[in-house]
């Protein structure tokens, strides 16, 4: 699967949820612009088949499970552009459509290229516009526009992208109403966990900040780690609280730890106190492809085996799990499926080193 993987994951679950933008809605590009890297790629990925004369709740509920339980966003993008122009004041369509152009950036489907996070911000503006202080927009757009700051970073180098990172970074802590939230005391802490679910998205994404910031930008992991404990314990149905102290389990090779916490996250989507945003259908399934690294770094080599196929099964476009399952084929003598599983990983991630290292090895052998 091409994630750029920041947070978990989002890493993540990486940082699905590190964020920002020049902070100009200027000069977007158009969507059709997606439509022209599809064809000049050179990969030649499908769309599903979309019957665009569904009513209008059957589409958005296609569009909905493809984005969030097939992982297609480039099919889901079509149908949220389709619904948004038809529908122009359903601010949910273009919420969808920004989140659907957010994947297909973060999947990377088009290495390199920048249009679909600034596709992504053009869509979630539109929400805005219609409600301008819909926490989840907000959200959005801080993580669009991180995108495009860290993108234009690793692109030029130095400081460049700082002034997105930062309108990112601002705009969560307007929603925290405490910038120097990781001084305070719990009591702080627990306010801005009790005011609901998306001010404690807010917070975690600030702890996110914190972890993965270099220290000269006030980057500190213990008070990321504090954050991410005391919402685990104020509220633990929070799912991506977590995931996010199973991935601090999981980076000090505190093991067991870390399983246990995956292991709980994962109750918690099956249950009824899942949430219905495409970030937690994303974490759920990266939840059993970072038990499969944690089997593989111990030699569990069958139960790496078994979390890669379930990772595989709840995300079918993942390079990385097919990769790994390459590598498990590898190990296990059978280079014919090894070179299968190899071809899958570099089709959904031409860019894929591990895959283009064990292909280089398979092909010496």
């Amino acid at each position: 699967m091409k994630v750029k993987y920041i947070f978990i994951i989002i890493s993540l679950f990486a940082l699905p949820f590190l964020i920002s933008h020049c902070g100009s809605n200027e000069n977007f590009v158009t969507p059709n612009v997606l439509d022209k890297h599809l064809k000049n790629s050179k990969y030649k990925y499908k769309i599903a088949k979309i019957d665009y004369s569904l009513p209008e709740k059957e589409l958005y509920q296609l569009g909905y499970q493809l984005l969030n339980e097939k992982f297609d966003p480039l099919s889901a993008e079509r149908i949220f552009r389709y619904l948004s122009a038809k529908y122009p004041n359903n601010d949910l369509y273009s919420y969808y459509e920004s989140r659907s152009s957010f994947f297909i950036g973060d999947f990377n489907y088009f290495p390199g290229i920048r249009d679909p996070y600034d596709l992504s911000l053009e869509y979630i503006y539109r929400a805005l516009k219609i409600k301008p202080d819909d926490l989840q927009y907000i959200l959005a757009r801080s993580y669009a526009i991180g995108r495009v700051g860290l993108f234009v970073r690793k692109l030029k180098g130095g400081l460049s992208g700082i002034n997105d990172l930062q309108e990112s970074r601002q705009l969560i802590d307007n929603i925290i109403g405490n910038p120097e939230i990781g001084s305070e005391s719990m009591d702080k802490i627990d306010a801005i966990i009790n005011k609901g679910f998306y001010y404690t998205e807010a917070l975690l994404t600030r702890g996110e900040i914190y972890k993965d910031s270099p220290g000269f930008f006030g980057g500190d992991k213990q008070i990321a780690y504090k954050i991410f404990k005391r919402v685990a314990e104020k509220d633990p149905n929070n799912m991506r609280a977590q995931i996010l102290m199973a991935n601090h389990y999981k980076n000090n090779n505190i093991y067991d730890k870390a399983i246990e916490k995956y292991k709980k996250a994962s109750k918690i989507f099956e249950s009824d106190k899942r949430k219905p945003i495409p970030e937690y259908y994303l974490m759920y399934a990266y939840i059993p492809r970072n038990l499969g690294d944690i089997y593989w770094h111990q030699k569990k080599y069958d139960k790496s085996f078994e979390s890669f196929k379930i990772h595989i099964k709840r995300m079918p476009t993942s390079a990385t799990g097919y990769h790994m399952l390459a590598e498990l084929y590898n190990h296990y003598g059978d280079k014919e499926k090894a070179l299968g599983f190899l071809e899958k990983a570099l089709y959904y991630d031409i860019k894929n080193d591990g895959a283009q290292r064990l292909l280089k090895r398979l092909k010496n052998k």
